[in-house]
């Protein structure tokens, strides 16, 4: 094939591609746009009324360990304590007279 022939087919291929792609993507992006607009009405529903009080509800929690955990901790035996490290020993005990 002559070198032509390779680019106008190179070229074909990927303007085929491109329309495949964008046509496979447009229910995506047909969704994600209505998704937006329903979003931004609802969104604008809710600064009708600015002076509105807004309602909380306060979650209490007790957050404790799960009990498999209080366990592990009532099971493990106390750290110890700290020891002490051997100093390691040099080739020069003492500094060198000069």
């Amino acid at each position: 094939m002559e070198l032509k022939t390779v680019v106008i087919l190179l070229l074909l291929c990927g303007l085929g591609w491109f329309g495949y792609d964008s046509v496979t993507k447009r229910k995506a992006l047909e969704t994600s746009q209505k998704e937006v607009e329903r979003m931004q009405a609802e969104h604008g529903r809710t600064r009708e009324y600015p002076g509105a009080p807004v309602t909380a509800v306060p979650v209490t929690t007790t957050a404790t360990p799960p009990s498999w955990f209080q366990r592990r901790l009532q099971e493990r035996p106390p750290l110890d304590a700290p020891t002490q490290r051997k100093s390691e020993q040099t080739l020069y005990p003492t500094p060198a007279p000069y």
